[in-house]
């Protein structure tokens, strides 16, 4: 299941954002603007440094609708805010165009739609980004802490969603923004929900295709 999927998103890199780059913008508009990121800051508040994981991050439109709402907020452009993207799709890794702040960059790539442009000079926030190419599954591979995890329409494509559930519940992550594909289907909801009450969630959320679970 899992190479299936990562066929299927690299070879429709080309036209991902065509794609998928309206309905992303639409689910983040619709969760951020449900989401208290009040109580995140006071939940961080004296951490000197914020690590956030974006979850299944394709090419990048979900973390820039993150980064866009994190910089409507004073608080947190007092901190030094740290983004690991994580997809096993590279070629969708590969669509995103990082560029750090100071960096003067120009590339006939950034003005291609199938690419995601995210421009650290445009934002007052502290900010580094780095991407790594692997599975949810496997995060356990890799030394990491994370203060809030985002995943916007991804873990229904992950063969063991069981195993992650259980990975970030052991890495005792108390903030997140986590949204499950059911594209309508009542039936499945259920135990989907089963799965995701081991990790407390304080509110969940339903739109026409998602279910998103909040903390």
């Amino acid at each position: 299941m899992k190479i299936e999927q990562d066929n299927y998103y690299n070879e429709i890199s080309d036209g991902y954002n065509n794609l998928y780059k309206e309905e992303q913008d639409d689910k983040c508009k619709f969760i951020f603007s449900r989401y208290n990121w009040n109580e995140l800051f006071k939940n961080l508040e004296l951490k000197e440094k914020i690590n956030i994981l974006d979850l299944g991050c394709g090419t990048g439109i979900s973390t820039l609708n993150l980064i866009e709402e994190l910089n409507k907020y004073k608080k947190f452009k007092d901190k030094k805010i740290n983004i690991i993207l994580i997809d096993p799709a590279k070629l969708l890794l590969e669509k995103i165009i990082l560029i750090e702040k100071g960096e003067m960059y120009h590339d006939p790539k950034m003005e291609n739609e199938n690419y995601t442009v995210i421009d650290l000079n445009e934002y007052e926030l502290d900010i580094t980004i780095s991407k790594i190419n692997m599975y949810g599954e496997n995060l356990n591979d890799i030394n990491f802490e994370c203060d809030f995890l985002f995943s916007l329409t991804a873990l229904q494509n992950v063969s063991n969603l069981n195993k992650i559930i259980e990975i970030i519940k052991n890495k005792k992550i108390k903030n997140f923004i986590l949204s499950y594909l059911y594209r309508g289907k009542e039936n499945e909801l259920d135990k989907v929900i089963e799965l995701f009450e081991k990790l407390e969630f304080k509110k969940l959320l339903k739109n026409n295709k998602d279910i998103f679970f909040v903390k």
